[in-house]
């Protein structure tokens, strides 16, 4: 592309690139951010209740919801949540699936939860809709790619113990991302235990072990490219946020039934909006990879 790049980390102290062409300039912060994202729109997006209430505005579907200020008792957290159940539990504001509870039916695992969210301040507790976690990411308000995001999970080879399986798929998840881990938590163990297994046990070939609710690629889960299914009409979706939050590069968390279905007719429902992308994963995705570095670049330097 003829673009060249200067790292600025040791002379200014953030992770900070300038990247230069034909006279044209930008920096990116930590990969992802750049100059375009206005303060406004970053704020909106990283308040889930703000971008909830922004969506609902624009007419686009998202999650019934509630806000869980700190410090409520037991009968305020209870009163006003959604009648479906299961509910997710989920921080206010917070990234990479972190503090995410799923699946809670009960009132006891319910207070729990968001009792454990209030240590990062108030809660989000919604409705557990279901369907495939799409991430869609979206360049000049258009989209570039799209993946469904696959919790976390280890495939029996009839030789390897839980333990050892679950140690190779950590190391390749850090291979395609140094900041991503597959870590075991609580919710790992319980799936553990629901499925009659312990990490000494060895795994019958071909037996698939869930690992983690949450379809979090930071977390260890699978992307699977779903680019040239996804239906057209995500991109009006697109083009209606872009231009509410005057935002061109973003990605959008959604859940849907059918990915190829007309999200307003397949039960589709957003979950985020995401104002600092990351892309990595769309560079190692099942079945179809995607240049979203380059695409950026071209967007920042080139598409003026």
């Amino acid at each position: 592309m003829g673009v060249r790049c200067e790292d600025l980390l040791e002379s200014w102290g953030v992770d900070v690139v300038r990247y230069s062409k034909a006279g044209r300039s930008a920096l990116v912060l930590d990969g992802c951010t750049t100059t375009a994202l206005g303060h406004v729109a970053e704020v909106i997006c990283a308040n889930k209740r703000a971008t909830c209430a922004l969506l609902s505005e624009l007419a686009l579907p998202v999650p019934n919801a509630v806000v869980v200020e700190p410090g409520q008792s037991r009968a305020a957290i209870l009163r006003d949540l959604p009648s479906d159940r299961p509910l997710v539990c989920k921080p206010l504001e917070g990234t990479n699936g972190e503090g995410v509870v799923m699946g809670l039916v009960d009132d006891a695992a319910i207070v729990e939860a968001v009792e454990a969210c209030w240590r990062r301040g108030p809660a989000l507790v919604e409705a557990q809709i279901p369907g495939a976690d799409l991430r869609i990411h979206v360049i000049g308000r258009r989209v570039v790619a799209a993946c469904e995001r696959r919790p976390a999970a280890v495939t029996g080879d009839g030789r390897s113990t839980v333990a050892e399986l679950v140690a190779a798929r950590d190391a390749e998840v850090q291979a395609h991302n140094p900041q991503n881990r597959l870590q075991l938590d609580a919710a790992s163990h319980a799936l553990l235990a629901a499925a009659g297994c312990t990490l000494s046990d060895v795994l019958a070939k071909g037996r698939v072990l869930p690992l983690k609710t949450v379809a979090n690629i930071a977390q260890g889960a699978t992307p699977v490219d779903i680019t040239h299914l996804l239906h057209p009409r995500y991109q009006a979706w697109v083009a209606r946020i872009g231009a509410s939050l005057s935002l061109d590069i973003f990605a959008l968390d959604v859940l849907a039934l059918d990915p190829m279905a007309d999200p307003a007719q397949g039960g589709a429902v957003i979950l985020e909006v995401n104002a600092r992308p990351q892309w990595l994963h769309h560079t190692f995705s099942q079945g179809q990879t995607h240049d979203v570095a380059a695409m950026l670049l071209t967007a920042l330097l080139e598409d003026r």
